[in-house]
């Protein structure tokens, strides 16, 4: 999410002022990073299997295996492309990577994805799984 500040890694600010697109890519991403995060802590904690108690309306009861794990592949999905394009400007022909810490910020944007993906299947097939 560094886009929007004065301060952008990996693009120049100026061409961000360019493309506006760019920075709502850049906060889209930025907030589906967030969210995998947060599906995947839950998915592996108590609470991918029991809504928690401070949650209005549905707070104690149990969590649908099958929300969860839709929502993390789409987002997984939605990594994996975004990742792709991401290593693509970092290492490609045309990169724009101004430092190794840049770099080393952005290496592991592409393998995220898949994981997360990969936690969605394994929830799923815990979850469904019988006695």
């Amino acid at each position: 999410m560094t886009w929007l500040t004065p301060w952008p890694t990996i693009m120049d600010a100026a061409e961000l002022e360019a493309n506006p697109a760019m920075r709502i890519f850049g906060l889209s991403l930025g907030f589906a990073a967030i969210g995998g995060s947060v599906l995947t802590v839950g998915l592996l904690r108590d609470w991918g299997s029991i809504y928690p108690r401070w949650i209005p309306f549905v707070g104690g009861r149990p969590v649908s295996p099958t929300w969860p794990t839709v929502l993390a592949i789409v987002v997984g999905t939605a990594l994996t492309v975004a990742g792709r394009s991401m290593a693509q400007m970092s290492f490609g022909e045309t990169a724009v990577v101004a430092s190794r810490v840049e770099a080393f910020l952005v290496l592991p944007f592409p393998i995220w994805g898949p994981l997360l993906i990969a936690a969605a299947i394994a929830y799923y097939r815990r979850r469904t799984a019988t006695s």
